[in-house]
Parts: C-alpha cells; structure tokens; sequence
C-alpha cells in the first residue's frame, strides 16, 4: 500500500509539472507573437511614388478603433515602405522598425519603437538611431550596425541592451590596403573605451583580377 501511494504522488507531481510547462510554454508563445495582432499603417503624402510618412496608426486586428499613433518624426520612404517587426531587445516582445529616408551610400537609418510590456505600447528609441544598417544575433543578443565610411572603411558596430540602455560592445573594422587585401581589426570595449584585440591582414576570396 506504502508503494502504491508512493507511485500515484509520483504521477500526480508529473502530471502536476507537465501541465505548468505546457502553460508556460504557451505563455511564451504568446509573448513571442504579439505584435501579430497589431496592424500598423504608415500616414503621409505621397508624392511620384515616394511617401513622406508622418505618423504610423497602430491598430488591434479586428478593431477600427486606433490603438496608439506614433507621432514626432519624419521619413521620406518608398510609396510601398512598411514598418519591418522584430525583438529588437530580445525581450520577447516583437518591435517595430521604419526606415527614415533612402541614403546614397550603405548606411541605411531607422526610427526604432520597442513595445513597454507594462505600457503596452510603442515607444521610440532614439538611443538606437544611431544603428544603421540593423542585423540581429539572436544567440548573442547583439544588435549589429554596419557602415561603410569615404575612406573606404566597413565596419560592423556590436551593441548589447544593458539594463535599458543600449551599450557598443565591439567593433570589427576592413581597411582596405588595395582591392584585394585589408586590415581586419577587432576592437572590444574595456571600460570606457574600445581597445584593438585583434589585428591582421587578409586577402579577400573568390576576387577576379
């Protein structure tokens, strides 16, 4: 009898924790997705195909009413633009991202909005404007800004959210010696300041002379 209680109380607390995981995993799911529920449309003039936007109209799906307008900036975009969604944060809450205006060289800007669980809003990040060019590491929690400068530099610039402030963690640079080989320099922030980790030259691959 001893054993067959001892059994069912096994059973019960997996069961028991079975079913917490299976709710906590579609509470995560549920985080994750969000933003699915938004519609978000761009406001503006549009003038020979290119649109100046103005504000975005953030609304439920389902729901005509306006849930939030994002107002206090400007971008000059194609007719056809649209805001691109992702965790900038990596908090598990989808954001939103709208490109400001088409530059003529690689560094692309972006007006950035990340979504306050506790608000339950959009709220822009100007912080973040100075990221051109976003790529995410999502293993890594990076946000990566790539840039090119007249000198004919690129680099990648690695910022990480501490708290929420967002913080330069590294830099990798390409200084171009001739069209064939460079200089690869890895920075990496000690303090307050970067300090070269790595330095060598390289020969870019696959190049036809």
């Amino acid at each position: 009898m001893r054993y067959l209680i001892l059994i069912l109380s096994v059973f019960t607390f997996y069961n028991c924790e079975n079913k917490h995981k299976e709710r906590a995993a579609d509470n995560a799911q549920d985080v994750r997705i969000l933003t699915s529920d938004f519609n978000f449309e761009l406001v503006g003039e549009v003038t020979d195909k290119m649109k100046t936007v103005t504000s975005i109209k953030v609304n439920k799906k389902g729901n005509s009413t306006d849930y939030q307008i994002l107002k206090g900036f400007e971008a000059s975009v194609q007719e056809n633009e649209q805001v691109i969604i992702e965790d900038l944060n990596f908090d598990g809450y989808s954001d939103i991202r709208l490109l400001q205006y088409l530059p003529e060289t690689a560094n692309i800007p972006f007006f950035y909005w990340l979504y306050n669980s506790e608000t339950e809003a959009f709220e822009r990040n100007m912080n973040l404007e100075i990221i051109q060019s976003p790529s995410l590491d999502f293993e890594n929690e990076y946000i990566l800004s790539q840039w090119t400068d007249e000198s004919d530099v690129r680099g990648t610039d690695y910022y990480k959210f501490v708290g929420s402030n967002i913080k330069l963690m590294k830099q990798e640079t390409e200084v171009f010696i001739d069209s064939v080989n460079y200089i690869f320099t890895i920075k990496e922030v000690f303090g307050d300041s970067l300090q070269v980790t790595k330095q060598e030259q390289l020969t870019r691959e696959n190049i036809i002379q």
